[in-house]
């Protein structure tokens, strides 16, 4: 694997927090956005978005004062980049209620309380999720409910998990090529009862 943000593969296994980069990456190549939604931002993800597409990318941080204003200093500027704060366990769904739907690829990597939120929300604005540390419980994948054609695919390349939702069947036939894919579901029940423990979903 060429080297992401001059992390190599070791680098990007070592770190938690970068484990989604290979599949951002990817999907930005074979899916070549116009316009990106960031759900957290983040200190390997805001800055491949930026860098790598050029396109309009916009980032919405609910978390953390600190964390956003650590981002904001170092890529406010960007010409492309935009920034939406809300500091509050609400802060989610204050922002969705009026938030643009067209979007052509969603990273959702944000706060405890909404990534399961954001998760189901954009199902509505038929485009490409991508959710990370989804092998962890407390942020409540587990509520999701896959809309009718819609598919979740667990990235486990990693030991810190990324998924991907969407509906578009010839994209994850190409992710499952590219990637390591225990897990497909399409079906709600199948994939809330596997989700078990704090340790993830049962293999």
């Amino acid at each position: 694997m060429e080297k992401i943000l001059g992390l190599t593969e070791d680098e990007i296994r070592a770190c938690g927090y970068a484990t989604h980069l290979p599949v951002l990456d990817f999907l930005l190549d074979e899916i070549q956005p116009k316009k990106v939604l960031e759900w957290g931002m983040g200190l390997y993800s805001t800055p491949l978005l930026i860098e790598k597409t050029k396109v309009q990318v916009c980032s919405i941080e609910t978390a953390s004062e600190e964390w956003y204003k650590k981002i904001h200093d170092k890529y406010s500027l960007s010409p492309n980049f935009s920034i939406r704060k809300k500091i509050s366990k609400t802060g989610a769904l204050e922002i969705l209620s009026d938030i643009e739907e067209d979007w052509d690829l969603v990273f959702n990597d944000g706060d405890t309380y909404s990534r399961h939120i954001i998760a189901q929300a954009a199902q509505y604005w038929n485009t490409v999720i991508v959710s990370h540390d989804t092998q962890e419980k407390q942020y409540f994948y587990n509520a999701v409910l896959l809309r009718e054609g819609w598919v979740w695919m667990d990235i486990k390349d990693y030991s810190v998990w990324t998924s991907v939702l969407c509906n578009r069947p010839k994209l994850l036939e190409i992710l499952s090529r590219k990637f390591q894919i225990t897990k497909q579901y399409r079906n709600d029940e199948l994939r809330n009862k596997e989700f078990t423990n704090d340790h993830g979903r049962v293999l």
